[in-house]
């Protein structure tokens, strides 16, 4: 190669890696390889000429004429490191992830510092749904070429499915700020806004991605949801009919079919809007049925919201991997009778929620758990595993409400009740195949969906006298989308994935079926073991048996979650020396079996749970009364449904600061031995604030009341 040529082949070269990222129009692209192949041909590079042909031929998806382009410029020049990226980037297209591997890892083995291939690495884990590879492999790209948008762009993309929306935001500004007409990832920014209802920002960013490329067809169809979302409905009609157009220039038939639900879907609401209008401005006034009809309207659109946010309650997905350990308490009394009423707040029965890294463990879901779970927060895809003690209605009486959800919940993930929805096995299989939603049969939904990464599955582990009730109801075949387990004292378990042991430990309750099968659970994970009794009384026996348990946990932080029940006569026994043994509370520890506990364990905590009702005045007081008896071993807090205490670092969720006008307050998390508890007597439940906070207690009441009155109009 003579010195001009080198010359003209650094140029060539350098132009491409320099310039070529920031054109975006496939017109532009077409332009700037033809004018380049015609460089390379003035010195005679047939390296580079193949290269830049086999590039053309990729853009117009003649993939078979680029693989061959591609493999004469590798004849030419065996360590030419950019026709194997080019290789790459075909398989990837068509799919065929592990030559698009080899392909990638040859270019970097034959130039190390080229940051393209590690992002083609990357977009192929992205689709196989590694998303911590494809992360690693962005992030080195990034590393080789900070100024290289594509793989800013594409961790943004991670983060999204990863749900991880602040980081996501994040990349996808680094992305702009170093190419602000890249429509794809405006339109990736957009999204983030609306998943985080900050919808004038998601409305700049879709516009800004439609301006940069009219013919990108996403940005039309998002912001369509998003008006859908903002009740603009002719708004939205007109911007999915455009996204429509778009899709089939683009040969989208997938997306096309979507849209053409979604547009479905608004023009059906338009006109069920317009025929009620005409019906009503033509019945007289006098129509005693078109003034019901007026009256109750109202009705209507609160049973609509109600089952929209129950609707989200189980198709939301719930939140990415994080750090967070909490246990939050979502149970009152001991014993309830079930009433009518829909807020969440006033319910007493419930069970328990722990939250470790992702995962979230049910802990006797009796009475109404469902309904606090929803009203605290979560979401139904929060639930992983279900653990039952005993057969108690007020720890059981949930249980089927969770799999009729879970079966709820698996139609919609097929896709079998919601063709919109984008996440859906069914849509997976269109997508793939790039035909419409339409094209694909119940059949082949069901086949695919029992290895999709989509099926929510649910492990059920029950005490023996739980399996005796619900005999006949629950089954073992693999077809289901639950897994149940019998348990038993001594039982030892792994779950999710090896982050939480538990430990079955003996229970003494009687719960009709069965008064041997009671079981409490010892929940291991790292430095931390939460000691759960279930309901149980206390007897020689378990007194030993705790006394084993602390021999074996003594180093840990140990939490206690203990039943404490309500007040028994015949505890104050206790006091005549031979009647002892008759003061112990048959069916919860009571006064006297709690402290007993507190003297063998010795934990770091204990939230008292399970009240008797008629204790609902004294709480606060029993457990300070504990705090004045044992005030050098063990912290005592009276548990109601809200608490949350995480695990890792001694913390309480608490009210910090007040806004007195709005009736509104914010939380942060403090040390335990920080926080204070209040009583609303409305409802007798409990609140937990900052007892450093600068607001007064009664001002945090006034606060309470409002909120509690708003809730039950």
């Amino acid at each position: 190669m003579t010195e001009q040529q080198k010359k003209a082949r650094q140029e060539i070269i350098k132009r491409y890696l320099d310039d070529y990222k920031y054109i975006h129009k496939k017109e532009e692209t077409i332009t700037f390889l033809q004018k380049e192949i015609e460089e390379a041909h003035k010195y005679n590079l047939d390296d580079l000429i193949y290269f830049f042909d086999g590039r053309l031929d990729a853009l117009e998806e003649r993939y078979e004429l680029a693989i061959q382009k591609y493999q004469q410029a590798l004849k030419i020049n065996e360590k030419f490191s950019y026709p194997w990226n080019g290789l790459g980037n075909v398989y990837y297209n068509q799919k065929d992830y592990e030559k698009a591997k080899e392909a990638y890892v040859k270019v970097i083995a034959l130039d190390e510092k080229y940051a393209s291939p590690w992002n083609g690495l990357g977009n192929v884990y992205y689709d196989q749904e590694d998303y911590e590879k494809a992360k690693e492999a962005y992030v080195k790209a990034i590393a080789l070429d900070e100024k290289y948008k594509d793989p800013w762009n594409n961790l943004g993309n991670v983060y999204v499915k990863q749900k991880d929306y602040e980081k996501a935001k994040e990349a996808y500004l680094k992305a702009i700020a170093l190419d602000e007409k890249f429509a794809y990832t405006w339109n990736g920014l957009g999204y983030v806004y609306y998943v985080q209802k900050d919808y004038e920002k998601a409305k700049e960013a879709y516009q800004k991605a439609i301006a940069l490329d009219e013919k990108f067809a996403h940005p039309y169809r998002n912001y369509g949801l998003l008006l859908v979302d903002m009740n603009d409905l002719e708004e939205a009609r007109i911007y999915f009919g455009k996204a429509i157009e778009a899709y089939k220039s683009e040969g989208e038939n997938y997306w096309l079919s979507l849209t053409e639900k979604n547009l479905e879907a608004v023009k059906e609401k338009l006109n069920a809007e317009k025929v009620v209008k005409r019906v009503r401005d033509s019945i007289k006034v006098e129509d005693p049925i078109a003034i019901l009809l007026s009256e109750t309207e109202r009705f209507e659109k609160e049973i609509f919201e109600k089952q929209k946010k129950f609707q989200f309650f189980v198709e939301k997905e719930k939140d990415g991997e994080n750090e967070l350990q909490y246990l939050k308490v979502l149970r009152r009394w001991n014993s309830y009778t079930p009433i009518v009423a829909d807020n969440y707040h006033i319910s007493k029965g419930g069970g328990y929620f722990l939250k470790i890294k992702g995962y979230g463990v049910v802990i006797d879901p009796g009475f109404n758990f469902i309904d606090n779970f929803k009203g605290a927060g979560h979401c139904f895809d929060e639930i992983d595993v279900v653990i039952v003690s005993h057969a108690h209605n007020d720890h059981t009486s949930d249980i089927e409400s969770i799999l009729t959800l879970l079966n709820n919940c698996n139609k919609r993930r097929k896709g079998l009740v919601d063709f919109v929805s984008e996440n859906t096995v069914r849509a997976d299989i269109a997508k793939g195949r790039g035909v419409g939603i339409n094209n694909i049969t119940e059949e082949e939904i069901e086949k695919a969906f029992m290895i999709s990464t989509r099926r929510k599955t649910i492990d059920l582990y029950i005490s023996k006298s739980v399996d005796k009730k619900f005999a006949g109801m629950l089954n073992l075949y693999s077809k289901d989308d639950y897994k149940y387990h019998v348990i038993e004292k001594d039982d030892e378990k792994s779950l999710l994935d090896g982050l939480l042991k538990i430990k079955v430990i003996g229970a003494k309750h009687d719960d009709i079926i069965s008064d041997q099968d009671s079981v409490g659970v010892l929940f291991y994970f790292d430095d931390t073991v939460l000691v759960y009794t279930g309901d149980t009384g206390w007897s020689n026996e378990i007194e030993k048996q705790y006394i084993n348990i602390h021999k074996d946990i003594k180093s840990k932080h140990i939490v206690l979650l203990a039943h404490i029940g309500g007040l028994k006569e015949y505890e104050s026994k206790y006091l005549i020396p031979e009647k002892r043994n008759e003061a112990f509370y048959k069916n919860h520890l009571g006064r006297i079996g709690l402290g007993k506990l507190i003297s063998v364990l010795k934990p770091k905590i204990c939230l008292i749970s399970e009240f008797g009702e008629e204790l609902r005045g004294h709480r606060q007081e029993l457990a300070e009364i504990y705090n004045s008896v044992f005030k050098n071993t063990t912290l005592f807090l009276p548990a109601d449904i809200g608490l949350e205490y995480h695990l890792h670092d001694n913390k309480i969720r608490a009210i910090t600061e007040l806004d007195v006008d709005k009736y509104e307050y914010k939380t942060a998390l403090f040390e335990a031995d920080r926080v204070k508890t209040s009583l609303l007597r409305k409802d007798y439940s409990l609140h937990y604030y900052d007892a450093k906070a600068s607001f007064k207690e009664g001002d945090l009441i006034q606060v309470l009341i409002e909120q509690f009155d708003r809730s039950t109009r």
